[in-house]
């Protein structure tokens, strides 16, 4: 499995932005279908493993979650990847490198079991190509079934709206996935990082700051309530798609 195949079969599972015209819902029948975690022969299985991808911002968050869990997390490759960038592993807020102060590193092509409530892959600097893989829960119930999501995008000449992808009054754990890179877009879609808001607040990787999602990326969170904030400075983008398993 390879996020390569993630991103060829999502070409013809998601609409690239501005690229297909939104369908009217015709005798109250609407057109929204629900989505099997195995949308594709050649999509990834979202509802097991997930990609991750590492934005511009040098950190990813693989889940943020209300009690530990244990993960493997496995780092892939891409072409021209920085495959000597070497990779902090944080677990719960906490480096698991031994000695403190060493890099723990996750080379291409191998993969690390990660036991935290909120498990973090923080690079040394700032990333000059994405770094990606894929991971998955080892000691948590399957998900079973996936939705798409759909957020109009806005830029410094629109209006900000966000997309509500959650909503209740009781937490559940989710998947929520960015809309894939595919062959059509620019070598640097995958510097287009979005925000999530959960219960009102931004989703944080390392520290305070708000953490950004990098298309083709997925991440496990626990919340009430889910709200993608889809900005970021393209004014040729319009709608955006991704997935959210439950």
């Amino acid at each position: 499995m390879t996020a390569g195949a993630w991103a060829a079969g999502a070409a013809a599972g998601l609409m690239l932005a501005g690229s297909v015209a939104w369908a009217q819902p015709a005798g109250g029948q609407s057109t929204v279908q629900n989505s099997s975690c195995k949308r594709d022969v050649a999509q990834t299985d979202i509802c097991d493993w997930a990609p991750w991808v590492m934005g511009p911002s040098g950190a990813v968050l693989i889940a943020d979650l209300k009690t530990p869990a244990t993960y493997q997390v496995c780092r892939d490759q891409f072409q021209n990847e920085p495959d000597d960038q070497a990779l902090t592993v944080l677990a719960t807020g906490a480096s698991v490198s031994a000695p403190p102060g060493t890099r723990v590193g996750l080379p291409r092509y191998s993969c690390a079991l990660i036991t935290g409530a909120k498990i973090v892959l923080q690079a040394s600097g700032t990333p000059n190509r994405r770094i990606n893989g894929f991971f998955r829960p080892l000691d948590l119930p399957p998900f079973k079934g996936a939705l798409q999501w759909s957020a109009y995008v806005h830029t410094p000449a629109a209006p900000k709206v966000t997309t509500p992808i959650l909503a209740g009054a009781a937490e559940r754990r989710v998947r929520v996935c960015q809309p894939p890179i595919v062959p059509e877009l620019p070598p640097a879609a995958w510097r287009k990082e979005r925000r999530i808001f959960r219960d009102g607040a931004a989703v944080t990787a390392a520290g305070s700051a708000p953490a950004g999602f990098a298309m083709g990326g997925c991440v496990d969170l626990e919340a009430k309530s889910l709200t993608i904030d889809p900005n970021w400075a393209d004014a040729n983008d319009r709608v955006t798609n991704g997935y959210i398993a439950y």
